[in-house]
């Protein structure tokens, strides 16, 4: 993923980031903004058999490899993991789960 213009939105008073250019979410702010549940970390996610599958479909649709549409990034600021917007919808569906 490309550096790129970062906008934020609000969500239930926590801020979740999008870049524009890549069409990327803050995996991670998403997972602040639902109340942190320990067992549901976008990691942890990109582990479970119904993520690796849908990861696989991103990959042929945009036939391109998972590294380039979920990256996780470390330090401040733009720190987390970032997927394209497909994965976030995705991962908001599995947050929603408990």
């Amino acid at each position: 993923m490309s550096s790129n213009k970062i906008v934020q939105m609000d969500y239930q008073g926590m801020l979740v980031s999008l870049k524009l250019d890549d069409q990327a979410v803050n995996l991670t702010e998403m997972w602040k903004a639902v109340g942190s549940p320990p067992n549901k970390r976008p990691v942890d996610w990109l582990r479970t058999a119904a993520a690796i599958d849908f990861v696989k479909a991103v990959e042929e649709k945009l036939q391109v490899g998972k590294n380039h549409f979920i990256k996780t990034k470390r330090g401040q600021g733009v720190a987390g993991t970032w997927g394209h917007w497909q994965v976030a919808l995705a991962y908001a569906k599995y947050l929603r789960q408990w």
